[in-house]
């Protein structure tokens, strides 16, 4: 590995890497990097075998990059975390590593829409924890590679107040999604249909007062739900029709006076 970490550093030349054909993990977090796309050019004409790339703790405002099939052949980690990051897209006619994971957390990134990745991907992992994300809406021109491939979504903590009814159709393949800490107060009937994979979701210590019927229909292969520490106060009979993989359902520290005879039937 190449620990370049907590330097000053402004600009990465192309060649800087010649020579470390055999590196597996570079890091160049908390430096003063404003710019990334040529540090790709780079690490393609040098680096054979990379997994693991870090930037965070720079001034990065945008990554737009074309990079080579042979980058993405290994690279299992891609670090973003504590930038100025409001867009990212990176092309690439390759197949990502399966469980590829973008780290995006601390970021100004105020959309789905403005991440874009080109390629084969399969289970990918995107973490936007501590963005700027107040609502999700239903997206119909967004990259089908990306879109068709999410598998851990992490919105903890990014504000989001609404997430439109249907709107998560755009990422089928979801089985994890992470939406706890935020100001959501009503979950809309249709809110996760379509995601027919899902498996575990986190909605806890938000300000959910009402769901819908229909907010949970289709998951079918649900098995934890976490709702715990918002503001329900009463329970019906028609929350958690059609659950019927649910093991594990977490109610805790509501403001639950009523529950309505079979609402866990």
């Amino acid at each position: 590995s190449l620990d370049l970490s907590h330097n000053e550093i402004e600009e990465v030349h192309a060649d800087a890497f010649t020579g470390l054909r055999n590196l597996e993990m570079l890091f160049l977090s908390y430096n003063r990097l404003k710019q990334v796309d040529h540090v790709f050019d780079g690490i393609i004409s040098s680096v054979d075998a990379l997994h693991v790339l870090k930037f965070d703790h720079n001034q990065i405002e945008r990554v737009d990059a074309r990079v080579s099939p042979r980058l993405f052949a290994d690279l299992g980690t891609l670090g973003f975390e504590a930038n100025n990051i409001s867009a990212l897209r990176l092309a690439t006619t390759a197949a990502y590593q399966a469980g590829f994971t973008v780290i995006l957390q601390r970021n100004r990134v105020a959309s789905l829409s403005k991440i874009q990745l080109d390629g084969a991907l399969h289970d990918m992992l995107l973490d936007l924890e501590e963005n700027c994300i107040e609502e999700i809406l239903r997206i119909t021109d967004n990259n089908m590679h990306f879109s068709n491939s999410l598998y851990f979504l992490r919105l903890n903590n990014v504000g989001l107040k609404r997430v439109e009814s249907l709107s998560l159709c755009t990422y089928p393949s979801l089985y994890n999604v992470d939406m706890r800490d935020n100001q959501l107060t009503l979950l809309q009937n249709g809110t996760f249909g379509c995601l027919l994979n899902l498996t575990f979701l986190f909605l806890s210590n938000n300000r959910i007062e009402r769901i819908e019927p229909g907010a949970f229909r289709d998951l079918q292969t649900l098995e934890m739900l976490d709702l715990d520490k918002n503001s329900l106060e009463s329970i019906s009979a028609d929350y958690f029709v059609g659950l019927v993989s649910l093991q594990q359902l977490n109610l805790a520290l509501n403001r639950i006076a009523f529950v309505q005879n079979g609402s866990f039937a």
